[in-house]
């Protein structure tokens, strides 16, 4: 099963959101950047019966250590969505455009499952 795994990426936490191919949320969870929230987004993955080969990820930077993390796991697709793209869509959701970490973990998994053509891994 093909699932996308969007991270919001914060200096000290992150937020992530696991949607299926048709945009159901699977699971969302906040964890700490350090190994011991890594491994804790590893142990939800594995809750939900995934393999990492099975998650496509979408975050909105590519240079820190939870990318070299998510590589040696496994994770073979990490797509890079860059800030301006997440602010420009935040109103296929929210008119208001009110925002939040888990709000912006769901959207990138969502701008991946849906415009996954249109970004580079």
């Amino acid at each position: 099963m093909q699932v996308y795994l969007g991270i919001d990426w914060g200096h000290y936490r992150h937020e992530a959101a696991f949607l299926n191919a048709a945009g159901a949320p699977l699971a969302q969870l906040a964890f700490p950047h350090s190994l011991e929230g890594f491994q804790r987004l590893e142990t939800v993955r594995g809750q939900l019966g995934l393999f990492p080969a099975d998650c496509l990820v979408a975050l909105e930077t590519s240079h820190q250590l939870l990318v070299d993390f998510l590589w040696d796991q496994g994770y073979g697709q990490v797509y890079m969505v860059p800030p301006h793209v997440v602010r420009g869509n935040r109103s296929r959701y929210r008119q208001s455009g009110a925002r939040s970490d888990a709000s912006d973990a769901l959207l990138l998994a969502d701008i991946l499952r849906t415009d996954q053509g249109r970004l580079q891994p």
